[in-house]
């Protein structure tokens, strides 16, 4: 990612396609925190690598999460209705903001650990019934990375059984 943040108007414009995705019995149960905060990236940052050390992901140069503008995913609570109904508005935003030529990238391993969740929520005040979902992160590619393969259609379809 360059290191140029995204525009209130352009992070309100992904939300907005989020927001139009389906949920379970329309409990829309998502909720985006916006990280501007240069100290508050900062400690995302530190949470993020140390993260990605505990759980022996190999080494990454982590300053994507000052360059973009990160958005911190909270859903209603762990059912998973609900975690479905989040994938779906994250995937709207990822679309969104691919057809307004920007990048996103989807960070779980902040918020695989309890206790990632758990600095996570505390650094954004994020009520304890809430449940820090995912980190994502928006903005403009420093690259052009090579598509990973797909699996064909033929390889995931079935006809009356598996």
């Amino acid at each position: 990612f360059r290191n140029n943040p995204l525009t209130k108007e352009q992070i309100l414009k992904i939300i907005a396609a989020g927001i139009t995705a389906p949920s379970s019995l329309n409990k829309q149960p998502w909720n985006f925190i916006v990280v501007t905060d240069s100290q508050k990236k900062k400690k995302l940052r530190e949470i993020y690598t140390n993260s990605r050390k505990k759980q022996n992901f190999y080494e990454q140069d982590t300053v994507f999460v000052e360059y973009t503008t990160p958005i911190v995913l909270v859903c209603d609570n762990e059912g998973k209705d609900l975690l479905y109904s989040c994938a779906m508005a994250v995937q709207n935003m990822n679309l969104a903001a691919v057809a307004m030529g920007l990048a996103s990238l989807q960070a779980v391993v902040a918020t695989t650990l309890e206790e990632d969740r758990k600095a996570i929520a505390e650094l954004f005040r994020i009520p304890k019934e809430k449940f820090v979902m995912l980190l994502l992160f928006y903005g403009y590619a420093d690259e052009t990375p090579v598509p990973k393969p797909k699996k064909s259609v033929d390889e995931v379809v079935h006809w009356d059984e598996f």
